[in-house]
């Protein structure tokens, strides 16, 4: 199974990308029974994890004939913006400095996902800002996590959103701060990430959306413009639309049980696998080490590309 090329590839858990896939499927059932002409813009793409996911469900809907014209914007200036000594962050300076993340980006949307559907802007959000004169049915933000960058995200992003259209964006994990004054200090300092938090991400929403008091608990906001005003969409995970190009680092994930033929159905980065229910969960350690007490037992279902799909079409409105 081949999965993402570069650096980091994935910043976020690989649930999230379910709910953002669910988000997607959503707006373009929606679009598709109005003028089946849809367009998409992200901020911050890094290597295109998420990128590769809107292009991928939009390429499904042209496919399946249900719209007639899907665009995703990329905005990223590929610039460091993080001084952080952290290993993580050290990673992605340097991978921004030797110029080799564009290439990761483009290469992996021409494997993933239809690359002819994405126009890439290399720029700061804010520059874009400036020269668009276009709206987006809808927005994903994942830039910069710093309060001044991620207000201007949300401020100009908001007003871009077509009636009925989706914004949404990562990295919110909490609406309010756990204690006030590391929140400032953190601020003050512009710290990325702090006792399991973005500080800057939960004041720029606080101060932009002061009246959405829930959101995803994952930490994945999505909100739906409703006459000029966003209320907040809850969205649920679903281990079924992980992409199959996220790494998942020998994680197993239960897609479902199926009692009458008494077995899991798992998600391994390897593929999809039938699981006895008598191996009982010691059967997921074993598994990651391919013990040899289980070999027989565990039996390969499909691919992971597969199976996606099939999920992804399952939650497709065909009725026009």
């Amino acid at each position: 199974m081949s999965t993402l090329h570069g650096p980091s590839p994935i910043q976020s858990p690989p649930l999230r990308y379910s709910q953002l896939c669910r988000i997607a499927i959503l707006e373009l059932n929606r679009v598709s029974k109005l003028d089946k002409k849809a367009r998409f813009l992200e901020i911050g793409s890094w290597t295109g994890a998420s990128s590769a996911l809107l292009s991928f469900v939009g390429n499904r809907f042209l496919d399946l004939k249900l719209l007639e014209n899907f665009e995703l914007v990329c905005v990223d200036p590929l610039i460091p913006y993080l001084n952080s000594k952290k290993n993580h962050y050290e990673e992605m300076t340097s991978a921004l400095l030797d110029n080799g993340v564009k290439e990761y980006f483009l290469r992996n949307l021409a494997q993933f996902a239809n690359i002819n559907l994405v126009k890439f802007k290399q720029m700061k959000s804010k520059e874009f800002y400036e020269i668009n004169r276009d709206f987006f049915n809808l927005i994903y933000i994942d830039g910069a996590h710093d309060y001044a960058s991620v207000l201007d995200d949300l401020t100009y992003s908001k007003v871009l959103v077509v009636e009925n259209g989706i914004l949404c964006g990562d990295d919110l994990e909490l609406l309010a701060p756990p204690s006030r004054i590391l929140h400032w200090i953190a601020l003050a300092k512009k710290s990325d990430f702090i006792f399991g938090y973005h500080p800057g991400v939960t004041q720029a929403f606080r101060k932009v959306f002061p009246d959405i008091e829930q959101v995803n608990q994952s930490g994945l906001f999505s909100l739906v413009r409703k006459q000029n005003e966003f209320q907040s969409l809850m969205v649920q995970e679903d281990v079924g639309l992980i992409p199959h190009w996220l790494p998942l680092k020998n994680s197993i994930y239960l897609l479902k049980s199926i009692p009458e033929y008494s077995f899991n159905l798992i998600l391994h980065e390897r593929g999809i696998f039938k699981v006895p229910f008598e191996l009982g969960e010691v059967a997921y350690k074993d598994f990651l080490f391919d013990s040899s007490k289980v070999a027989g037992s565990i039996e390969y279902y499909c691919d992971r590309e597969e199976y996606f799909k099939t999920q992804i079409d399952r939650l497709i409105d065909f009725e026009l």
